[in-house]
């Protein structure tokens, strides 16, 4: 089993710088969050608009919980193996404020082995803001987090990743756009 480095309210700055030095040496990011809940009945809609205007409703009252960054370097490779180093950190976060909470998910999250004590003792808490916020916010470092993402044009590997990354950017960046199409 591999170290994980654990990002908490305590260690966020250095722990962020670390991440974003990691990138500039990393081959492809893997990332997945886990938030507070998703309404089931939201996949069941066929017309791709109509899903994406009732994930947006249903994902304005959610939180994230937790975001996880694996970053893999290429090592050697031979004609039939390729090596990689992985770095992974896990960034415990929570909204400010009230949000809805599905006892499903949070059964799932303890079933995967995530302690929810952790989660709410030693998360960051974040706001959801499209305004200008503090330069040494856990939001804006959160920000620099993704802008470095984005600037380093590295790969990105996703696991039921349109949803990581609507809640990515609502979480950190403002409301949703009112279309599909806006958003992609």
């Amino acid at each position: 089993m591999s170290f994980i480095h654990q990002i908490t309210k305590d260690n966020l700055k250095t722990q962020i710088e670390k991440l974003v030095q990691e990138l500039g040496c990393a081959s492809f990011l893997a990332l997945d969050t886990e938030f507070s809940g998703y309404d089931p009945s939201v996949v069941k809609i066929q017309d791709v608009q109509e899903r994406y205007a009732a994930s947006c409703r249903d994902i304005s009252g959610r939180s994230l919980l937790q975001i996880g960054f694996s970053l893999f370097r290429r090592q050697k490779s031979t004609d039939r193996e390729q090596t990689y180093d992985v770095t992974t950190f896990s960034l415990s976060l929570v909204r400010k404020g009230d949000f809805v909470v599905s006892s499903r998910s949070l059964l799932f999250l303890a079933e995967q082995g995530i302690d929810l004590n952790t989660t709410f003792t030693e998360c960051m808490e974040y706001e959801i803001s499209t305004a200008v916020v503090d330069e040494d916010s856990p939001t804006a470092w959160l920000r620099k987090l993704f802008a470095a993402i984005s600037e380093r044009r590295i790969a990105i590997v996703l696991h039921n990743g349109f949803l990581d990354l609507m809640f990515i950017y609502h979480a950190f960046f403002g409301a949703l756009p009112g279309t599909l199409s806006q958003f992609v």
